[in-house]
């Protein structure tokens, strides 16, 4: 067993050491182990680390490094992250930073520009007050073109006019203009039966004498 996994495993280290010690064996799992679960996204990627911390003297090496140029974790919530998401774990591209900053930090997120300061999507949200959804459908909606509203087409009958009555040959240009026309001719024929029956029954109450 290495000297950070017996540092690592031992309650009794000091803190800022055996922070160090669980720090550098994830480093090295992610590095070398091909049948680790984030080889793929590290060591896969090409992602490397400075010859001098490996094996047990670089581990010592890169706790006193870490001690001499980073200090003790500034609080709970902060584990050592590379700076440049693509580099090395080298001397000089190593930080403490939050879950926040190290989400910030990855090859997933998308930047905007908002005057002449770049930042992830989520920080823009952040500062704005509003969701990462609500801010990503504000970008869609300003980068997108937006389709003009132009009045709906109307439809170019090729018969200049539908009258009532129903002429031999007579074709049209749709069913829909042939459906009209039936509409119209049995709506003339109901009115025609209606006004008919009127007019006999005013006949009826008010009859007609011939002298």
């Amino acid at each position: 067993m290495s000297a950070a996994s017996q540092i690592a495993k031992d309650p009794a280290a000091p803190p800022m050491l055996r922070q160090f010690a669980l720090t550098w064996l994830g480093i090295i799992s992610r590095t070398t182990a091909t049948h680790g679960k984030t080889f793929k996204i590290y060591g896969a990627r090409g992602i490397k680390v400075w010859p001098g911390w490996i094996g047990d003297e670089g581990f010592w090496r890169f706790a006193t490094w870490a001690a001499l140029e980073l200090g003790d974790r500034p609080g709970p919530g902060y584990s050592i992250d590379r700076i440049n998401n693509n580099g090395d774990y080298v001397p000089g591209n190593l930080r403490w930073a939050t879950a926040r900053q190290q989400a910030s930090n990855t090859r997933r997120n998308r930047f905007v520009t908002i005057g002449s300061e770049t930042m992830t999507i989520s920080e823009a949200a952040r500062r704005l007050g509003i969701s990462v959804s609500g801010f990503t459908y504000r970008i869609k909606l300003e980068t997108q073109p937006r389709p003009r509203l132009s009045p709906k087409p109307k439809h170019i009958c090729a018969l200049r006019e539908c009258n009532y009555e129903a002429r031999p040959g007579l074709k049209f240009c749709c069913s829909k203009h042939k459906r009209l026309h039936r509409n119209r001719v049995a709506g003339a024929i109901r009115r025609g039966r209606k006004l008919a029956l009127r007019i006999g029954a005013y006949q009826n109450r008010h009859p007609l004498y011939v002298v």
